[in-house]
């Protein structure tokens, strides 16, 4: 079993403020089935927890935010409904991921990476992967003239990662008819 991991933050460097972590489970080899109907893992984190950790925001991407839809800022950045603190987040996402063979993310130099930094911040150790188990699907695609990641529901952590799964598995689908 694999993990395809998406995370929508308020900066692009490590440190940086993570608002959700979005990831699903699935097996390379089985048909992909509805996002209702696979194993995922979904969080709002509370901003003011991530102000409390010494997280970072960069105002280039919080101009970004603000160019954003209604709809898209308040599911990533209001603190209403259901937003727990970010090492609760860290901790609920490594018990989730448990034995999980490889993460994938969409880039090899930021949601892993930015993930990898918030453990190492609020020393709770290594991120629940070995740094040889990351894989990057922007590269495989780019290489191969592959798939693009549809948006489902565009910056929605989950459904980005959804989408991406989609993505890999089109194009492993692809290499399977070859």
């Amino acid at each position: 079993m694999d993990c395809m991991l998406d995370i929508e933050t308020l900066g692009t460097v490590p440190g940086s403020g993570i608002c959700t972590i979005g990831a699903v489970k699935f097996n390379r080899k089985d048909k992909l089935p509805a996002i209702d109907d696979c194993d995922t893992f979904y969080v709002r984190i509370s901003l003011d927890s991530i102000d409390k950790h010494g997280f970072t925001s960069d105002p280039d991407t919080l101009n970004w935010w603000n160019k954003q839809e209604s709809s898209v800022r308040e599911e990533a950045l209001c603190e209403s409904g259901c937003r727990v603190d970010i090492e609760r987040a860290l901790l609920d996402f490594r018990e989730w991921y448990g034995g999980a063979k490889c993460v994938w993310a969409n880039g090899d130099d930021f949601d892993c990476v930015l993930l990898s930094e918030a453990y190492r911040k609020l020393d709770l150790g290594d991120p629940p992967w070995k740094f040889w188990e990351t894989r990057d699907l922007r590269t495989l695609l780019d290489i191969s003239n592959g798939p693009k990641v549809s948006n489902i529901n565009n910056h929605h952590a989950l459904y980005d990662a959804y989408g991406q799964v989609l993505a890999l598995k089109e194009y492993m689908d692809r290499l399977v008819r070859r």
